[in-house]
């Protein structure tokens, strides 16, 4: 836990945010004063701090690589200590190539300036808020909220897209002017400004030659490396597996870690009721064939509104989602017993426009007929969808939001949500961010999907917030920053296969997991789990607060469109049972957390 701030108002914040911690949970706190800067963190168990000349800086978290470490060195983190003086030393060209689950407070008492930083995974948490000359920070919103004179009002478009089911966390949060530091960025703080800078984002580079083979080794490398590197010694280790691929790979590499073996368990959820989300026999396939044990949960119902409630007192923000209610209790296990690839190995439809941006049609084509399921279209049917990607490609975004605003797909409202919303919603909402990305159109797709876009959906947020509820340290290897840079390194028409998505994860996995499971297209589908919890155990409670004249989402909503919803079938919902379910939920969810401000 981290609370600070910088400016001329800097003590009072403070002094304000510790006396809401102290009353919230009762913690012995320490604060540190620099003048404009001050801090306050828990004198037991929190960041680690070192002084030196004049010098301070605070690291919540650990850094687990830093370019003057040996490549070897797997000591948990860098001491403070270490930091201040590297910093001294190397300025910022310190955080070149600086990796872990951390942010720092650096502050030079002599020069009167110094810097927050984030890690490039945004795991550990920072958010801030600027107004009157002060910048306020903390590790989470709800102590940043107790430093504020008041409460800060909802902010509007936050809560359209949440209510979209869309989500634009990477600068927002659901309060006005709450914002998180982004990951890889950082914040000077000088001459009673502030001012902000990306240090960590990859460029793009020719892609190297090599062959399939190789690439997969070097996955497979990478992956066990991230496990290795944060993977204390003597510490008890567990995976979450779910029976899909991505966990699978993930548990099969980390049994593959030296002086791992005998430290490694599965946990999983189960679900005997509902034979569409069940995993119970993969599971039981993957732990004999990796050979570690299993701890298995079976669930049988529950209620996604007392999971969203649960979160809501934990965080003070809306969960990530829906499907959260019966994560705690598997956690909790983990606790007493002591994974991303989708978007990491997904190809990039933008290298068919490439080919053609380049004059190669014939190249396009035949890429296209690598897709999945490019073999079951026609050869004219394949030619559009490379014209309509490079027309997505080339033409200007302007006119691209022009001519895809009126349709469905582009705005996603849901038919409920009130016009002010929709309108926000439609006019914040951009597909093509990025193309903002230098580096051919490929590239770009690939880099912004793998950095921006998961921010813009809180992975990293909701992940944190899921362990840290726990008690549990998280690493997940398919977010490390160096795996990103190693997958754009390569040439992207490895992720082209006619008969599987993410062939390199599959074949970095080959002979490691049962062959059915590697090559299986198959996913876990939760609606029926979801359904099932909002029909049999939330809907009386979503139908008496949301019809309610005093329901706070009605200032957001259509009431009769939302009546409509509750009283019409799941079935006849124009996205489907899922749909209709995730739309109560989030309903619900907006209007406990609207009622809790």
């Amino acid at each position: 836990m981290l609370l600070g701030a910088y400016g001329r108002a800097a003590a009072t914040r403070v002094a304000a945010g510790v006396e809401h911690l102290v009353a919230d949970a009762c913690e012995e706190l320490e604060v540190i004063d620099r003048g404009e800067l001050v801090l306050t963190l828990p004198r037991d168990g929190g960041p680690a701090v070192a002084e030196q000349g004049g010098g301070l800086c605070v690291l919540d978290g650990e850094i687990t690589a830093a370019p003057w470490r040996a490549p070897g060195d797997l000591n948990p983190s860098s001491s403070p200590a270490e930091l201040l003086a590297s910093w001294q030393l190397l300025g910022e060209d310190m955080f070149t190539g600086m990796r872990g689950r951390f942010v720092l407070v650096l502050w030079d008492g002599t020069r009167r300036s110094g810097l927050l930083v984030r890690d490039p995974t945004g795991v550990q948490p920072l958010v801030r808020t600027e107004g009157a000359g002060t910048l306020v920070f903390a590790s989470e919103i709800k102590q940043l909220l107790g430093a504020l004179p008041q409460t800060p009002p909802p902010d509007l478009v936050a809560l359209a897209f949440w209510l979209s089911n869309d989500n634009c966390w990477a600068d927002r949060t659901l309060f006005e002017g709450v914002a998180p530091l982004r990951a890889g960025r950082l914040i000077r703080l000088e001459n009673g400004r502030t001012s902000e800078r990306t240090w960590w984002r990859p460029r793009y580079a020719p892609p190297a030659e090599i062959a399939a083979a190789e690439a997969q080794q070097a996955v497979r490398d990478a992956i066990v490396h991230s496990i290795a590197t944060h993977a204390r010694p003597g510490e008890e280790i567990g995976v979450l597996l779910s029976g899909g691929l991505d966990s699978s790979a993930v548990a099969a590499l980390a049994h593959t870690v030296p002086g791992i073996e005998g430290r490694l368990r599965a946990y999983s959820a189960v679900f005997p009721d509902q034979p569409q989300t069940d995993e119970l026999e993969r599971v039981r396939e993957i732990s004999r064939a990796v050979g570690i044990p299993s701890t298995r949960m079976s669930v049988h119902g529950g209620s996604p509104l007392a999971g969203a409630l649960n979160f809501l007192d934990t965080w003070g923000v809306l969960p990530p989602t829906a499907n959260g209610f019966f994560w705690p209790a598997l956690l909790s296990r983990a606790r007493a017993d002591r994974e991303g690839g989708d978007e990491l190995f997904q190809l990039s439809p933008q290298l068919l426009a490439d080919c053609l941006r380049h004059g190669r049609p014939l190249a396009a084509l035949e890429l296209a007929r690598r897709l999945p399921v490019g073999g079951r279209h026609s050869t004219a049917t394949l030619m559009r969808f490379c014209l309509r990607e490079t027309a997505i490609s080339t033409l200007p975004t302007a006119w691209l939001r022009r001519a895809r605003r009126p349709s469905s797909e582009w705005s996603g409202e849901p038919l409920w949500l009130g016009p002010r919303l929709a309108v926000l919603h439609s006019a914040a909402a951009d597909p093509f961010a990025w193309k903002r990305f230098d580096g051919p159109r490929w590239w770009a797709y690939s880099a912004h999907g793998l950095t921006e876009r998961r921010e813009i959906f809180g992975v990293s947020d909701g992940i944190r917030r899921l362990y840290d509820g726990g008690g549990l340290r998280v690493h997940q290897p398919l977010l490390d920053p160096d795996l990103v840079e190693l997958l754009l390194s390569f040439p992207p028409e490895l992720a082209f296969d006619p008969r599987y998505d993410r062939p390199l994860l599959r074949a970095a996995a080959g002979g490691l997991i049962p062959e059915q499971i590697r090559t299986s297209m198959n996913k876990s589908d939760f609606t029926a789990m979801l359904l099932s919890g909002i029909v049999e155990s939330d809907l009386p409670f979503a139908s008496e607060l949301l019809n309610a004249p005093q329901a706070q989402v009605r200032a957001f909503v259509r009431p009769q469109a939302v009546a409509a919803l509750l009283h019409g079938s799941p079935d006849r919902h124009p996205g489907g049972p899922r749909r209709w379910a995730v739309d109560v939920w989030r309903l619900l969810a907006a209007e406990c957390w609207l009622r809790q401000q």
